[in-house]
């Protein structure tokens, strides 16, 4: 996997040479507008070639938030003017409502399209059908929040490090306490992943239980989301994209990223960035794969490697844990390389050439009846 800049745009202040600091990105459902918060401006870009479709200044403060909603037709926008504005897939304003501090956070209910907007000390669920907006109290200063993929329970991350796992009436189900601050929150599927300024990334389930090994990112995050079964992880040190169990694949160092998020197409990411500048990038996957004779192996979410029996349909997965850099089969046996290391290794004797890399590789005996690894060995090989 390797990302390529599409564009970049430095947005500034109007009539000023200053810059605006892109808070808060979000795509369209179909991809096909990109909504950047930056400074008091709502802004909608073709992502396509980064061309300005619509300025809108409604906002009287910095615009903390902008979601969209799943339908496609509405998108929210929140400020630090205490306002809340739904705004039309054409960009016109038809709904503003408030709350009695400075909006941190939107997120729409993938399932009910509901849409939870989160001030510093209380939130609000609002939709079309119900006209009065009821608050809810928060113990805690509000930094994100996030629906999880069934519309049951919102995630909400406070900076005293807890998350406030609540229901679709309100009320906290579950409390999951962190060591740091959580200034990011994302469900991926029924796993919530939770950042924390601690450098930390680590995963729960709504009834509050630790599901993987947490990692350390290096990363002071202020933004997470999903890309098909890959994290993107954004903030102080850059951005980056993990592996589903936080194993890194690449980062890109910058000094402060507000958020990051990909296009539902998943070949397009965005960047937002503290001075001014917006990012779009190609996400490009390549192939890693292998075949011999009616045995295909091939690479998918990065760490699993997919054996498959042309002629029965037979498949298993093999979980690598780790970036799954290349692959060969041969016969009974599969072979995958997860990573690259140092260490300074004599290819050629007789010239004295040197090589600065090992591969750490993985073989694995594939039986005849249903493809299951019956042994498997860890080595860390390199040419002789």
């Amino acid at each position: 996997m390797r990302t390529v800049p599409k564009w970049v745009n430095k947005i500034h202040e109007a009539d000023k040479v200053e810059f605006s600091c892109v808070h808060t990105i979000c795509f369209s459902p179909d991809g096909t507008q990109l909504v950047v918060g930056a400074g008091e401006k709502v802004m909608v870009y073709d992502p396509r070639d980064g061309a300005l479709v619509q300025l809108l200044q409604a906002h009287k403060g910095a615009v903390h938030a902008v979601a969209y909603c799943g339908d496609g037709k509405k998108f929210a926008s929140g400020s630090a003017d205490k306002n809340v504005i739904i705004w039309t897939s054409k960009m016109e304003g038809v709904l503003k409502y408030s709350h009695s501090e400075p909006i941190q956070c939107l997120a729409y209910n993938p399932v009910t399209l509901h849409l939870a907007s989160c001030a510093l000390s209380d939130f609000a669920f609002w939709s079309v059908d119900v006209k009065a907006v009821q608050k809810y109290r928060v113990s805690g200063r509000i930094t994100s929040c996030a629906w999880s993929s069934n519309g049951q329970h919102l995630a909400i991350g406070l900076a005293n490090g807890a998350v406030s796992i609540r229901d679709k009436s309100g009320d906290e189900t579950q409390r999951i306490l962190r060591e740091a601050a959580v200034w990011a929150v994302t469900f991926s599927k029924s796993t919530l992943v939770i950042t924390d300024w601690n450098d930390m990334l680590s995963f729960y389930n709504v009834q509050g239980q630790q599901l993987l090994k947490e990692r350390n990112i290096g990363i002071s995050a202020l933004s997470v989301s999903m890309l098909g079964a890959l994290v993107l992880v954004g903030g102080l040190g850059g951005w980056a994209v993990l592996t589903a169990e936080g194993v890194p694949i690449l980062s890109t160092p910058q000094e402060w990223v507000w958020g990051i998020t990909p296009s539902p197409s998943l070949n397009t990411l965005a960047v937002a960035c503290q001075d001014g500048t917006l990012w779009c990038y190609q996400v490009v996957f390549s192939t890693v794969h292998g075949l011999y004779r009616e045995r295909y192996a091939y690479r998918e979410n990065m760490t699993d490697v997919i054996i498959q029996h042309l002629t029965t349909g037979n498949k298993v997965r093999i979980k690598c844990h780790d970036k799954v850099q290349k692959i060969a089969i041969y016969k009974h046996r599969l072979a995958y390389q997860e990573r690259i290391v140092p260490k300074e290794i004599v290819l050629n004797s007789e010239r004295g050439e040197k090589s600065n890399v090992a591969a750490h590789l993985c073989l694995l005996h594939v039986s005849h009846s249903n493809l299951t690894p019956t042994t498997l060995i860890r080595a860390s090989a390199a040419p002789e």
